[in-house]
């Protein structure tokens, strides 16, 4: 009658509950990072406006100014929300492909519980 060592099944359990923790943690983090991606496109967004605004102040008679000066703002914002966004898919790729990678070997760990479960009922 041969069984998997206590310590052996509680290692498992314990690697199960630490890669379903990781896992959540990434899966986390994945929404956090898609939020900021968000929430800067927003800023830059409000940034832009704002700086807009106060050119049309600045120059109220002057409309052909006010027409170069924006299309240079709406040029400068347009570049780093590409490049902003461009960081924050990295991002969020990385993640999500570290979270592929834990649900991986968790399907791995659960495998081994359930072979080493039916093992332990096997040899009653």
């Amino acid at each position: 009658m041969s069984t998997a060592p206590t310590s052996a099944l509680t290692g498992t359990e314990g690697e199960i509950r630490m890669l379903r923790d990781s896992q959540n943690a990434l899966l986390t983090a994945v929404a956090a990072a898609e939020r900021g991606r968000d929430a800067t496109a927003a800023d830059l967004g409000a940034v832009q406006k704002r700086l807009a605004t106060r050119t049309d102040e600045a120059l109220p008679h002057d409309q052909a100014i006010r027409q170069r000066i924006t299309a240079a703002i709406e040029s400068a914002f347009t570049t780093a929300l590409h490049s902003l966004t461009a960081r924050w898919d990295e991002i969020v790729d990385l993640l999500r492909e570290a979270s592929k990678r834990i649900g991986e070997a968790l399907r791995e760990a659960e495998h081994r519980q359930r072979q080493r479960e039916a093992a332990r009922i096997q040899a009653r």
